[in-house]
């Protein structure tokens, strides 16, 4: 329980992934709700965009689908599926660099600076290691 938990709170529960998710979100429902011509390039631009997002590995699971052979898995079935996974992947991994770099900002800013050690009670002052 507690790697989905971990899992969970790395793609839902910081603002990189959430905003991620939150723009995904807003272009699928301009996409489904648009009330432009059906021809105009108004109308397609947001599922364009959301499908943009999802990119890096949507495109991976297109091309591995295509050597699978289109024939095995049905496109009404692949195509939302490969969509949502993507989505839901990329928003884990922004969780996981924003998590990283958090992490790596609070090391930084706790490593002492220049002169530090120089009285460490442990071992004595600097200048009496002669």
């Amino acid at each position: 329980m507690q790697r989905l938990g971990t899992f969970v709170r790395l793609t839902f529960g910081n603002p990189l992934s959430l905003a991620y998710l939150g723009i995904v979100g807003l272009l699928v429902l301009l996409d489904r709700t648009s009330t432009a011509a059906p021809q105009s390039d108004a109308s397609i631009m947001p599922g364009l965009l959301a499908l943009g997002l999802a990119a890096p590995t949507g495109a991976v699971l297109f091309v591995a689908r295509g050597m699978i052979g289109r024939d095995v898995i049905d496109e009404d079935v692949f195509i939302p599926a490969a969509l949502v996974f993507s989505y839901v992947f990329q928003a884990f991994v922004l969780g996981f660099l924003y998590r990283w770099f958090r992490r790596r900002a609070a090391r930084a800013r706790a490593v002492p600076g220049p002169g530090a050690g120089w009285q460490n009670p442990a071992h004595g002052t600097d200048h009496e290691r002669r």
